[in-house]
């Protein structure tokens, strides 16, 4: 009599398709087993590397282990080509989330505060005297109209933005009526 000697059975592997941007969260990629010999056949993928990531860019996944009842009955070489999967964080496109403004002012008194809120990064503040003008870090003290520009960085994984808003520091000894002005996205 002799042994009969059941060898285990090569499986392959489906990734889904999609895109992903980023998000400031950890994404990821996994895959499903395919080819099992049984519908019914308890066996699923249970280790990878490279399939978790945050920041943008091109990673590759890789599958590394099998787990399930009957995942003995199952194997997969490391040259399998469906084993790992290309992918890629794309870099989001960022947004004012809260438009930039600033509070207009009394000549003398205290200086009003810009505020805008990006979706990714933190605004920088500028000014000018001209919306089209040259901007710098210096806050202007004197009555007359100014811009704002709140201008966000890119990075690695957001795109950088900036937009501009109107505010106005009044003669001393006028009374200041709380009015805030919004420039349009440019």
């Amino acid at each position: 009599a002799g042994t009969l000697t059941v060898a285990p059975k090569a499986l392959t592997f489906t990734w889904p398709a999609g895109s992903y941007t980023y998000s400031g969260e950890e994404q990821q990629i996994t895959a499903s087993v395919a080819g099992k010999a049984r519908e019914s056949d308890e066996v699923a993928v249970t280790g990878y590397t490279g399939n978790r990531a945050t920041a943008a860019g091109s990673y590759t996944a890789k599958v590394t282990t099998l787990a399930g009842a009957d995942a003995a009955n199952y194997t997969f070489a490391a040259e399998e080509p469906t084993a790992s999967q290309s992918w890629t964080i794309a870099k989001a496109e960022n947004s004012f989330v809260t438009a930039p403004t600033m509070a207009n002012w009394v000549e003398g008194q205290t200086a009003g505060q810009p505020n805008a809120v990006a979706k990714y990064g933190t605004a920088a503040y500028t000014y000018s005297k001209a919306q089209d003008g040259t901007y710098t870090d210096t806050v202007p003290t004197k009555a007359g109209d100014y811009f704002v520009k709140a201008a966000v960085a890119e990075s690695a994984n957001y795109t950088g933005i900036e937009q501009t808003a109107a505010f106005t520091i009044l003669p001393k000894g006028t009374s200041l009526t709380t009015v805030t002005v919004t420039a349009p996205d440019r």
